[in-house]
């Protein structure tokens, strides 16, 4: 994927939820507000991320640097989480997403390099890859 391309994308708003200061969002962002953004989800104090494209669709990403990331997407037909590569979605993982402690399928948890990239698609198109990476199930634990 080029990032050449021009600075505004398809996504027409970033909001964000910190714990420790007031939401605010950006509207018509650059691809570095959006990543400033995602790489700054390191603590508890975080909150999440939310992506808005022009089309009515949203990218959520929540999480924390050390234990992953949870990556959402939903529109008016669907909502999926995106899955870990096979190797790594066995088992559980205790993380804070959206100031919401819980234990979650390391299936749906991705590393920050994947994050980004996806949300780097989103920001380019307004869109996610169409491919089996994505699941609407969100529970299911792999032993």
């Amino acid at each position: 994927m080029e990032h050449n391309k021009p600075a505004i994308g398809p996504i027409r708003e970033i909001s964000w939820e910190p714990l420790a200061e007031t939401s605010g969002s950006i509207s018509n962002p650059s691809w570095r507000d959006v990543e400033d953004k995602i790489r700054r989800l390191e603590t508890v104090q975080s909150g999440s991320v939310f992506l808005s494209a022009r089309n009515g669709s949203v990218l959520s990403i929540g999480g924390e640097r050390d234990k992953g990331y949870l990556v959402f997407i939903s529109n008016t037909e669907e909502s999926k989480y995106l899955q870990a590569p096979p190797s790594r979605r066995k088992g559980a993982q205790n993380l804070v997403i959206g100031f919401q402690p819980g234990e979650y399928p390391c299936r749906i948890i991705v590393d920050l390099d994947v994050a980004l990239k996806v949300a780097r698609m989103y920001f380019d198109t307004g869109r996610v890859a169409d491919n089996g990476d994505w699941t609407s199930d969100c529970n299911s634990i792999e032993e």
